[in-house]
């Protein structure tokens, strides 16, 4: 509970959930329930990797998670530092994350499927809505209120890195505000990431998609129907990728409306549209291949 006073309450429930498993490794090993920092060694947490591993299942990126916040509480204790420098985060590379977004079809799919007798599949659904329509995270999503509508402009400071900024209310965002009294829905992350997969899959989203898992620098790959794959995250992705083809947006433009930095935009988002680039390619030679028919 100390050490932490610099940082967001959000990002303080990430610290304290990774240090969580943490302290459940300790406590399912045998010999480790009641260690002391003397008695902390590398072996220990060495063996810590292999439980997120082996026990857990953890992917790469959660794996670095959890570590990286060890090594901050290792720090924190004053633990010798060369032992901590050691350590390694295991990561993806930007080529081996997974970029889910809805496409045009599917977006309109979602929109005109009524499942207005479920008011948590409808909460889940206007949320993932909002996201769509902003590119905002949920963690800000669920901050809209009337007082933040400003000259026809919802005017919001993200949460994670406290840029300000002026979305325009466009037609479809302001249909879903205008429910709620230009407020988010009423629901928790938790319940929109579960609810959302079933809306989804009601609104008949459910291509097939390669889902990649990387474990120790190693990519294996699963296959599920898209709908099993899509979470609130998504939501933000999908505005991002459509954002050329519904507003013309620039990648700058687009970072500036949705707060991001243009790197991060062009490594993880824009990729999420190579699907577009691959149907203007196979339409281009189709046109080509028109005109050589005409010609003969």
């Amino acid at each position: 509970a100390e050490g932490m006073d610099h940082l967001k309450k959000r990002t303080r429930g990430t610290v304290e959930d990774s240090l969580g498993i943490f302290r459940e490794y300790l406590s399912s090993t045998k010999g480790l329930a009641k260690l002391e920092k003397k008695n902390l060694t590398p072996e220990v947490i060495t063996g810590y990797g292999r439980f997120m591993h082996d026990t857990k299942k953890y992917a790469d990126s959660t794996h670095g998670k959890c570590i990286k916040h060890l090594r901050w509480f290792l720090k924190f204790i004053k633990y010798d530092k060369s032992p901590i420098d050691e350590i390694k985060i295991r990561k993806p590379s930007p080529g081996q994350n997974n970029i889910v977004h809805l496409t045009d079809a599917e977006l309109q799919a979602l929109e005109q499927i009524d499942v207005s007798y479920d008011k948590e599949l409808q909460h889940a659904k206007d949320i993932f809505l909002l996201g769509c329509y902003t590119g905002l995270r949920i963690s800000d999503l669920k901050r809209i209120n009337k007082h933040r509508i400003v000259n026809n402009c919802l005017d919001i400071t993200l949460q994670k890195n406290e840029k300000r900024l002026m979305l325009p209310l466009v037609h479809k965002l302001k249909g879903v505000l205008e429910r709620y009294d230009y407020s988010a829905p009423p629901i928790s992350a938790n319940d929109a990431n579960k609810h959302i997969k079933t809306v989804c899959d009601k609104a008949g989203i459910d291509t097939t998609i390669i889902y990649k898992r990387v474990e120790k620098g190693e990519v294996l790959e699963t296959y599920h129907p898209k709908h099993e794959k899509i979470s609130m995250h998504c939501a933000g992705k999908t505005f991002i990728s459509l954002a050329d083809k519904y507003y013309g947006l620039t990648p700058v433009e687009v970072a500036a409306i949705v707060g991001k930095d243009v790197r991060t935009i062009l490594l993880y988002y824009l990729k999420a549209d190579v699907e577009g680039a691959r149907q203007k390619m196979i339409e281009a030679d189709n046109r080509a291949q028109m005109q050589v028919l005409k010609a003969v």
